[in-house]
């Protein structure tokens, strides 16, 4: 009796247990959530958590965006062609050859030393170690400029002709040009001391040089400008050397009009300033400009 009872007892909590799960009633579920339940993986597992993916975005009861491990492959198990980027060139392997190695474009396993790839050329020069000075400092030596020339007369003699109405030497900016009659380079404070003779002998004499005009304020009206030597001056291209301008002061009641990228004459009282300053060394009084 007690036996039927027993087992008559485990049916009906079979039946229970059956009805249970099919009507979708035990512990509150809802039948859509069904299968949502009974793929949740086992609590009892501890599941591998995705590197750098915060746990708020890691969806316990989606398995399509669980995190997957992946066993990645050892160094020493990859291929020397994958491991090196050539397969004839060795591996570092020692403390010591970490420098070296991250010299020549290489990423290496801190822990082992191992070489497992090859960087390309700008990150490799980016990483290179810094090389240092005697005391402990970058070795960053300032690149030096080039020694002064040795000054030295390179034109001993030269004489001038006379030529037009007003009698001027013609004169040219090779004439008083410092590098190329004393091979000036730069242009010391005591250069017109330093001058041969026949320049000398200009200052105060009416001269004829030829030139272009440097960009004044105005257009007409012109009473003074400066002489450029040629058309690559400054604001045309490159900056001037001390013998390369002339200050042009008009004669009374002459005046001149801008004349734009061509070069013309220009007739006046020459002098050498004590000036290393470009436009004050050397300049012209008394000028008429020949435009033609």
């Amino acid at each position: 009796m007690v036996q039927t009872r027993l087992a008559f007892g485990r049916d009906v909590a079979t039946l229970v247990v059956v009805s249970t799960l099919l009507t979708g009633c035990m512990g509150s579920i809802e039948s859509g959530d069904y299968e949502v339940v009974l793929d949740q993986p086992d609590a009892s597992v501890s599941e591998p958590v995705a590197v750098g993916m915060p746990a708020s975005s890691v969806n316990p009861l989606d398995s399509r965006t669980s995190p997957v491990e992946v066993n990645l492959p050892s160094v020493n198990e990859l291929p020397p062609e994958v491991v090196s980027g050539r397969p004839d060139e060795p591996v570092a392997t020692s403390d010591t050859a970490l420098a070296p190695a991250l010299d020549k474009g290489v990423v290496v396993d801190g822990a082992s030393g191992t070489q497992i790839a090859r960087l390309p050329t700008e990150l490799a020069s980016a990483n290179a170690p810094e090389t240092k000075g005697p005391q402990g400092e970058a070795d960053t030596k300032p690149s030096t400029p080039p020694p002064p020339r040795v000054v030295k007369l390179l034109i001993p003699e030269k004489t001038f002709v006379a030529e037009g109405t007003e009698k001027a030497l013609r004169v040219s900016f090779d004439d008083f040009d410092l590098l190329k009659v004393l091979n000036m380079d730069p242009v010391t404070e005591d250069a017109p001391s330093r001058m041969p003779k026949w320049l000398k002998q200009l200052d105060g004499k009416r001269i004829r040089v030829r030139g272009f005009m440097y960009p004044p304020f105005e257009e007409t009206g012109i009473r003074g400008f400066t002489l450029a030597r040629d058309n690559q001056i400054c604001c045309f291209g490159r900056n001037p050397l001390v013998y390369d301008l002339v200050d042009i002061f008009m004669r009374s009641g002459e005046t001149t009009e801008y004349i734009q990228n061509r070069p013309f004459d220009v007739i006046g009282v020459f002098h050498i300033g004590d000036s290393i300053i470009p436009g004050e060394l050397y300049s012209m009084d008394d000028a008429i400009v020949i435009d033609r």
